[in-house]
């Protein structure tokens, strides 16, 4: 990309700047003509060996709508998961990269600066990232709202599937430290930090709940191996504190009932979604408000950037203007 730039497309393509996650990669360019645009962008789909019918697999912006997408992109709106924080930090490396490499020189940089800015305050003035909608922020919001001091209580998680692991991860990152780590099988999980959980067997499952206060499970089961009798059994010893268990299992691992049972708390995967889907209906009424804001703010910042940009174009005009004739004073 950068040989293209200096080859085939000096002094027609600016800058350019890359965003590359998981599951989009979006490219800006800063162009002195659409032709130049859409010839450097027709190279890199044949580099990338790309259907070029760029309307059947990519989508293109340009000037302000550009721009707004770039903010739209930076603030989480475009996210599958709507405000998302991960895309903000993703793009601020990216620009970080970019610029440091060269490419993304000021005639777009003053852009993705400005997108970072407008990001900044679209979290600050709406609440697009509040409310979570993954499984395991939403089990960590159930034991706030349970549990005067969630991280002093004792937490067994049963499973080590991608979900299982994926909640055990967040327990370890939000501070929990109470954490009993079960299996069917032998397993050991590492977390950074020199941090790993090793599994302890369930042939023993009375004795493995016996003193936990929060029990999250998911493994694949055709019958639920958490029974009524057995929860009915540990409540005896508990008094009146609370129980929470998270049945996260497909099957569900534990008998619905156990609902039933005064001081215990059950939460089945289908309740976790169901919180999830009214956060979500809420994030998606808050980016709305966000694009409004979007809109507002690039509105008013996009004459301001092309009067830079307008001035930067001629200083550089100039400046090679003076090289030049500088030069036929030497010769």
């Amino acid at each position: 990309m950068q040989n293209l730039l200096e080859t085939k497309f000096a002094g027609e393509i600016d800058s350019i700047f890359v965003l590359s996650t998981c599951n989009r990669t979006e490219v800006y360019s800063y162009c002195r003509g659409e032709d130049s645009h859409q010839q450097f962008f027709q190279s890199i789909y044949k580099y990338l060996g790309c259907d070029l019918d760029i309307t059947k697999n990519f989508y293109q912006f340009s000037g302000i709508a550009a721009f707004k997408h770039m903010c739209s992109v930076a603030s989480g709106i475009e996210s599958r998961i709507i405000g998302e924080k991960e895309i903000f930090g993703q793009f601020k490396k990216a620009n970080e990269l970019f610029l440091n490499i060269g490419l993304n020189k000021r005639m777009l940089s003053m852009y993705t600066d400005a997108a970072i800015k407008i990001a900044k305050q679209v979290r600050s003035n709406t609440r697009i990232d509040h409310n979570p909608v993954s499984i395991s922020s939403l089990v960590l919001n159930v034991f706030a709202e349970i549990f005067e001091n969630p991280l002093d209580q004792n937490i067994i998680t049963i499973g080590a599937g991608e979900v299982a692991s994926g909640v055990l991860s967040s327990l370890v990152n939000a501070g929990f430290q109470n954490l009993t780590f079960a299996n069917r099988t032998p397993k050991k999980i590492s977390f950074g930090n020199n941090i790993s959980l090793s599994s302890r067997p369930l042939n023993r499952l009375d004795q493995l709940l016996l003193g936990q206060d929060i029990i999250i499970s998911s493994i694949s089961t055709d019958l639920p191996f958490i029974g009524k009798g057995l929860i009915e059994k540990i409540c005896a010893h508990r008094k009146n504190k609370p129980l929470v268990i998270i049945d996260l299992g497909v099957p569900r691992n534990a008998e619905s009932s156990i609902k039933n049972i005064e001081q215990v708390y059950l939460f089945s995967l289908e309740d976790i979604e169901s919180f999830s889907n009214e956060n979500l209906r809420a994030r998606e009424s808050e980016a709305e408000k966000a694009k409004v804001l979007i809109n507002d703010l690039c509105s008013s910042n996009d004459e301001g950037l092309k009067e830079k940009v307008s001035r930067k174009e001629l200083y550089s005009a100039l400046t090679k203007l003076i090289q030049g004739a500088t030069e036929d004073f030497k010769t």
